[in-house]
């Protein structure tokens, strides 16, 4: 986390070298269409993205309730419809929130493998 009244720099400056890593280890095509919404995750980026978060997230942010996530990720399983509404502030929603339920799954134990991450048969997978 950045000091006070040090002076921000921009993402793209104090990120550069790592951004073209990641580049590098893109393997989703740029195009995004009906039959090309739904990619793997690349861990080897991730790899790359937890760090920067890391670095940037306040002291003490953290993911609470995520047990209801993973509650509706089970009525997923079961053919259930649901919603997550949620606001949208930057490219690293999603990577944040992967690595606070990273963490929160790391805290809780092990999980049967079915339960995280999300099992290749989930209508999680099909609909996302």
């Amino acid at each position: 986390m950045n000091e006070p009244n040090v002076p921000l720099e921009p993402i793209s400056a104090r990120y550069r070298e790592t951004i073209k890593r990641m580049l590098g280890l893109s393997v989703g095509s740029p195009e995004i269409d009906k039959g090309h919404v739904y990619l793997e995750a690349n861990l080897a980026i991730r790899a790359l993205i937890d760090p920067i978060l890391q670095e940037n997230l306040a002291e003490g942010s953290e993911l609470r309730h995520a047990d209801r996530l993973f509650a509706l990720h089970r009525l997923a399983g079961k053919g259930k419809s649901v919603l997550i509404l949620s606001e949208h502030y930057s490219n690293a929603d999603l990577p944040a929130l992967i690595y606070f339920l990273s963490g929160w799954a790391a805290k809780a134990g092990p999980r049967p493998k079915t339960s995280w991450p999300w099992p290749a048969s989930s209508s999680m997978r099909r609909t996302c």
